[in-house]
């Protein structure tokens, strides 16, 4: 062997290292994503399902409902892989309004993007009616003098400071945030707040097996005194909850081209059915994993807080001395995420035609106040952070996870053919009209109520 040869091996091992780092990396980093994108605002209000349903009733929910998510959001993953592998991979861009494209045309794409900024909203929503329930906890650490508490100042008094502090905090600190070219540096929120909600389950748990100083269900808590309606009409609601708690179909083909990139060294089909098959364990695996979360957070809760559990769980947290620094931190950590809702948010409104082609500065303004502006009246009208969550997974989530998989599985894939195929398309349709039904249900009684 030459010198330079010997030379060039030391290189050659160093590129072959990298390659195998970011290729773990990638194994690493699309699982952690898909796991936050649906472990969120809406894990708070998985103990409340509880209420509604039995505990052995509520488990078994959650594991149809996330199986049925789990399969949809694979149709999803299929129908972009059968349709990239048609078109060639280079053309089509990685989102899920470029399927309603080839599936429909553009008028299909516009719905399915006004159906994700809905959802964005009502996401959005969900982080304010969070922040006015904690606003207690924020006039007592910031307004309030030492040896005063929340709880001794009158009614009208109370609901000054909750009003004021919510606008306040969203209009002067979180507003500006929105308009930063670059938010990428608060996407560590989104790991606090994934590491938080852990804790949080955590700290449930033990607090179920070890007792608490006092007994938490003894403490006087305003809110849900108890629930109402038939068993069905109940289980309507909790399907609302779930479909939200379990929503990550709009990020797995985006995360799918980082596999494609990170995971495999074949080029083309070979590359793109290599990755497919790496997502497909990857979303199962993180329904899974949010299913045993869901079910251990929501039956030690029901077994420490009862008939007395809230809409969102850190209202039952409040008197909890270990307690004190996660329910803080999820506050902040709500806080600081929530541009990374309304960024996208506010992009999606300002693509639709009614804002024209290139819109100004002052049109971008003009919308992320409005926006904003909403979505604080609504949240501050709604009677907790469960409606918001049953309302969206029981409206929209039910036509961008349920229908618009059906359609475009319908439409795009080779199903023809294939017994394995139109099996999987049965049991699609099958999924839609039972969701419906529950959906539906759960969409009127929470209009009417």
């Amino acid at each position: 062997m030459t010198g330079r040869g010997r030379e060039q091996q030391p290189l050659l091992k160093a590129k072959k290292t990298t390659i195998g780092l970011t290729r773990f990396l990638g194994d690493c980093g699309v699982p952690f994503t898909l796991l936050m994108s649906a472990i969120g605002a809406g894990t708070l209000s998985v103990p409340y399902t509880f209420l509604l349903l039995s505990p052995g009733e509520a488990v078994v929910t959650l594991c149809l409902v996330g199986a049925a998510m789990a399969f949809t959001a694979d149709i999803i993953l299929r129908v972009h892989v059968a349709v990239a592998a048609r078109s060639g991979n280079e053309e089509m861009r990685e989102t899920y309004q470029e399927l309603a494209v080839y599936a429909s045309g553009p008028r299909l794409a516009r719905v399915v993007g006004f159906l994700t900024a809905f959802a964005v909203f009502g996401a959005c929503v969900g982080c304010v009616r969070v922040v006015r329930d904690m606003a207690p906890t924020l006039v007592s650490i910031f307004y309030l003098s030492h040896g005063t508490t929340f709880d001794q100042l009158v009614p009208e008094t109370q609901q000054s400071y909750v009003n004021n502090t919510v606008w306040l905090v969203f209009m002067i600190v979180i507003l500006p945030l929105g308009f930063f070219k670059k938010i990428s540096a608060l996407r560590f929120s989104s790991y606090l707040g994934f590491a938080f909600s852990i804790y949080l389950v955590g700290a449930v748990a033990y607090r179920a097996m070890f007792g608490a100083d006092g007994d938490p269900t003894s403490v006087p808590v305003a809110g849900i005194s108890g629930v109402s309606g038939s068993s069905f009409t109940r289980l309507s609601e909790a399907i609302g909850i779930y479909n939200f708690t379990f929503m990550l179909h709009l990020n797995v083909i985006p995360l799918l081209a980082q596999l494609v990139v990170s995971t495999s060294s074949d080029s083309g089909e070979a590359a793109l059915r290599h990755a497919e098959r790496k997502m497909r364990y990857n979303v199962y695996g993180a329904v899974f994993v949010c299913v045993l979360l869901y079910a251990t957070f929501g039956l030690c809760a029901a077994s420490i807080y009862g008939s007395s559990t809230q809409g969102n769980i850190l209202l039952n947290l409040e008197h909890d001395p270990i307690m004190a620094v996660p329910r803080i931190a999820i506050l902040f950590t709500i806080l600081f995420s929530f541009p990374l809702l309304f960024h996208p948010l506010r992009s999606l409104v300002l693509e639709m035609q009614v804002c024209g082609e290139n819109p100004t500065i002052w049109t971008q303004v003009i919308v992320s106040v409005v926006l904003l502006v909403a979505q604080i009246f609504v949240a501050m009208r709604v009677p907790g952070i469960q409606v918001v969550f049953s309302f969206v997974g029981s409206s929209i989530l039910l036509l961008l996870c349920y229908l618009m998989p059906t359609i475009f599985y319908e439409r795009l894939y080779p199903w023809r053919g294939s017994r394995d195929a139109t099996l999987r398309l049965w049991v699609l349709r099958g999924l839609l009209a039972v969701a419906t039904v529950f959906c539906t249900m759960a969409t009127v009684q929470l209009i009417f109520k």
